[in-house]
């Protein structure tokens, strides 16, 4: 299976691309453009991602969004946390949606 996958640099998501892969799936990373590595780029702040990149997936697993371990939570970072999987989740969608 072709596997489309955000959030592939946490925990959850490495454990989960080792898993796949040795299962035989194929699985493309979605990171955003800081990261300097990935095979589709998804950017919440700038409202895009790489659309043409997304075609020929039978599977997408979004697990991306600001870390809930780094630090206390704070105000500012409830937010962050908030606003990455919403506005993440919101484009991925709108990206791979159905015609």
């Amino acid at each position: 299976m072709n596997i489309f996958l955000s959030g592939s640099s946490g925990v959850v998501g490495r454990a989960l691309i080792a898993f796949l892969t040795t299962k035989g799936h194929v699985v493309t990373r979605l990171l955003r453009p800081q990261s300097g590595l990935g095979d589709v780029r998804l950017d919440p702040d700038r409202g895009t991602v790489e659309i043409e990149s997304l075609e020929g997936f039978e599977a997408v697993v979004h697990l991306a969004g600001e870390s809930i371990a780094s630090c206390r939570w704070t105000a500012a970072k409830k937010e962050r946390i908030y606003r990455s999987r919403v506005e993440g989740t919101q484009l991925l969608s709108q990206a791979v949606k159905l015609p």
